[in-house]
């Protein structure tokens, strides 16, 4: 059974977040981007009490949320600190979106499993598939070292992600 068997694509959203004021204006144009999915960073520059305020108006099930030492996952994106095969495996047919600490770990999962992988480190973002999709033959989507509010939009295909590698 296919995790995602009713949808098989969807609008996908990266959102940096360094200036709490921008937040209003950030929702809005995602709500317009009809977007599916978000995946907020939250700078570590962020007072605790700017990011409580943040965090309420982000309940959502479709947002996943990462501030300093809080990371807050949607259903369709899972967390994983090394390359377990077995683990990987079993996460095949359940989720096609990986976040990783590690952007080298998560390159390499992108190119040896069938996910879409996400790393933060350091104001530092990678986004990762397998190198068939990429124009460039590198693996990356987008390589970054985040300084400003940022935002990043992509529609992705679970079911070409799938048949890239043969699952």
């Amino acid at each position: 059974m296919i995790f995602f068997k009713k949808k098989e694509t969807i609008n996908f959203s990266i959102v940096f977040l360094k200036n709490p004021k921008n937040l209003k204006n950030i929702l809005t144009s995602l709500k317009k981007q009809k977007t599916d999915e978000v995946f907020f960073i939250i700078s570590s520059n962020v007072n605790e009490n700017e990011f409580k305020l943040i965090k309420k108006r982000l309940k959502t099930k479709n947002c996943s949320l990462i501030y300093k030492e809080h990371i807050k996952l949607s259903k369709r994106i899972t967390i994983v600190k090394d390359i377990n095969v077995k683990k990987l495996r079993t996460l095949e047919n359940k989720k096609y979106i990986i976040f990783s600490n590690n952007y080298m770990l998560s390159w390499k999962i992108a190119q040896m499993f069938p996910f879409y992988t996400i790393s933060f480190d350091k104001n530092f973002l990678c986004f990762c598939t397998p190198i068939p999709l990429t124009k460039d033959a590198t693996g990356f989507l987008l390589k970054r070292k985040l300084e400003k509010d940022f935002i990043f939009n992509i529609k992705l295909d679970f079911k070409i992600i799938k048949d890239i590698l043969g699952g």
